[in-house]
């Protein structure tokens, strides 16, 4: 995860993670029992959603999918090769991302999931 330092165990994240949930871009976290566990302590404004490809990501599906969230102040934080997470302001409706993410042109190719919802904290 990329995260800066802003206190003793106190740790804020610069990008949502690709596969941890409860987190998101902004968010300050206590990382607690040598870092095996955590607990978000400010929420940082974000939302997060996982999604998943039922085959290899290639650059046009990472330009699409930012193209196609950008609408709504969506970014791309992180990807590997069948998986890519996004940021989402909170202020975001969930029905807003649920219709974006169900028009989008290539559907059938993914599958998606919060990660964070916006009420989480």
């Amino acid at each position: 995860m990329l995260v800066t330092p802003v206190g003793a165990e106190l740790y804020q994240l610069e990008r949502s993670p690709l596969m941890a949930d409860g987190m998101a871009r902004g968010d300050t976290l206590r990382i607690e029992n040598e870092g095996r566990s955590y607990q978000v302590i400010r929420d940082g404004g974000y939302y997060a959603v996982q999604i998943y490809y039922r085959r290899e990501l290639e650059i046009e599906d990472l330009r699409g999918m930012e193209s196609h969230l950008s609408q709504v102040g969506g970014e791309v934080d992180a990807h590997a090769a069948r998986v890519i997470a996004v940021t989402l302001p909170a202020g975001v409706p969930t029905s807003t991302l649920t219709a974006l993410l169900d028009g989008h042109p290539r559907r059938g190719d993914f599958e998606w999931r919060l990660s964070k919802s916006p009420l989480a904290n």
